[in-house]
């Protein structure tokens, strides 16, 4: 009993680990987006693509799934496909609706104006995630040490009312 209550606050605990893990992807991510536009001119599906290729997880779905959309013939613009994409974000990974919202400012501004002016949404939106990334820092301190603790000591508790 002690060590499935354990497990169980220890599996709680390991998704607060996760929420910094996949903004800091997400923040790589990003920087490579910003060097594919800067530097190698890279047309917009093509640059999400290669950034999918090579970021693992949920975020490099996500970057695939925008990928996709703005390469089919269907005439979305890069917001929209952004925002449809985002969707896959919400359910798979454990980032908030803050992070998301972050995220959701970035897609309308991508693609819709000149170089410079997307370069600048980009790195605004990589220092809201640097912000989002140490709040999720401290959430995952605090709430591991919760969980692991409560876990076991939930456990005890049980074992204790049952003797």
């Amino acid at each position: 009993m002690v060590f499935t209550s354990g497990f169980m606050g220890l599996s709680v605990s390991r998704s607060y680990a996760a929420r910094p893990i996949q903004i800091r992807r997400i923040q790589w991510a990003l920087q490579m987006l910003e060097t594919e536009i800067s530097y190698a001119l890279t047309p917009l599906p093509e640059a999400l693509l290669g950034i999918s290729e090579k970021i693992e997880g949920a975020v490099g779905q996500f970057f695939l799934i925008t990928s996709q959309l703005l390469g089919q013939e269907q005439g979305m613009t890069a917001g929209e496909a952004w925002k449809e994409a985002l969707k896959s974000l919400k359910g798979s990974t454990a980032l908030t609706e803050g992070d998301i919202d972050v995220l959701s400012s970035l897609g309308a501004n991508l693609g819709s104006s000149h170089r410079e002016e997307q370069l600048k949404h980009l790195r605004l939106t990589q220092e809201h995630l640097k912000h989002q990334e140490l709040c999720a820092e401290k959430d995952r301190e605090k709430g591991e040490r919760i969980w692991r603790t409560a876990g076991f000591f939930g456990g005890l508790v049980i074992v204790i009312i049952l003797l």
